[in-house]
């Protein structure tokens, strides 16, 4: 019951802190609340529905990179997971409590930590080809003057900064693990030598992996469903912008993840409006489409993670229970 209190609170903090960043916006920004009271319910409604394709597409690619050779997941089981892990993403500040809940759920199941780890560094790769694409993608078309909209060339770019420096951490790490073999006799020490180790022996696994069309199919559809909930939202805010500049924003502000905030709120929101303005969109158009897509990205993933942890938990216990009986 405690567990509950604690994720109910982080849900009514969430929602308390995203309340209160919309209301600042809307006394900001003008035009944003009266686009907001005019929000057309029938686009709100889609893009509810899309999110939902996006939590089912991040659960595919959950079972497909975690449920294989030796350790094996039941469907339910591995839904459980990886929504209750994009739950805790949103819940937990820096996003720490989603890949927390997956190393224990993992391990409770029996899968060993250097498996979870090797595995989650395959997950993390083929979840954010997407992203690498789009960065590649929109930064070529900006420095050719293809668009999309107004963007700045240095804006544009940006993404694809972010995936060179992920690339840069992936080959340090990989020359850290060839350099150090021995087994560290230290606890604590053994857990970082797995964790660096996962790197270089996830990427030798993943072109394989990659043969596996459900596992692209499942990073494309998670990124193209919560990025399409942000599109649709122009629609319901009864305007519009270039499909490059939307993608634009929303993949700028991803990076607010990384703050010592519930879902990124509070950061999210002006990375996002700020590529939109420097865009050429309407500002109140631009702020109030982005208020619709996260109250409802951040709303159904919190809500959906919540009831998965809900019915995770005890299943977990139970088993560990009946394997302790077991072994007596």
């Amino acid at each position: 019951m405690r567990r509950y209190r604690t994720e109910l609170f982080q849900a009514a903090l969430l929602a308390a802190l995203l309340a209160a960043v919309a209301l600042v916006i809307v006394g900001t920004v003008p035009g944003s609340g009266r686009r907001l009271q005019h929000a057309a319910p029938a686009w709100f409604a889609a893009e509810l529905l899309t999110e939902i394709a996006a939590v089912t597409s991040y659960s595919v690619l959950f079972h497909g990179v975690f449920s294989h050779g030796a350790y094996k997941l039941r469907r339910v089981r591995s839904a459980q997971i990886g929504v209750g892990e994009l739950g805790a993403f949103a819940v937990v500040p820096t996003g720490a409590g989603g890949p927390a809940l997956r190393i224990w759920a993992l391990m409770r199941g029996g899968m060993p930590f250097p498996i979870v780890m090797t595995r989650s560094v395959i997950h993390g790769t083929i979840l954010n080809l997407p992203y690498i694409a789009a960065a590649i993608v929109l930064g070529t078309m900006v420095a050719l003057g293809l668009g999309p909209g107004h963007a700045p060339l240095a804006v544009a770019l940006a993404p694809l900064g972010v995936v060179l420096v992920a690339v840069s951490l992936a080959v340090a790490a990989w020359l850290l693990a060839r350099a150090r073999r021995s087994a560290p006799r230290v606890r604590w020490r053994r857990i970082g030598r797995d964790i660096v180790q996962a790197i270089p022996d996830g990427l030798r696994e993943l072109p394989s992996r990659l043969r596996q069309p459900s596992l692209l199919l499942g990073a494309a559809g998670y990124w193209a469903g919560d990025c399409g909930v942000l599109i649709i939202a122009f629609d319901a805010a009864h305007g519009s912008a270039p499909i490059g500049v939307i993608v634009l924003a929303y993949m700028l502000g991803q990076l607010g993840n990384g703050l010592p905030l519930p879902g990124g709120v509070g950061g999210i929101e002006p990375i996002m409006l700020g590529v939109l303005i420097a865009s050429g969109v309407n500002a109140g158009l631009g702020a109030a489409a982005i208020i619709l897509y996260r109250f409802v990205s951040l709303g159904l993933q919190a809500a959906a993670g919540a009831v998965a942890v809900a019915t995770l938990t005890p299943t977990i216990q139970r088993s560990s229970r009946a394997t302790a009986r077991e072994g007596q």
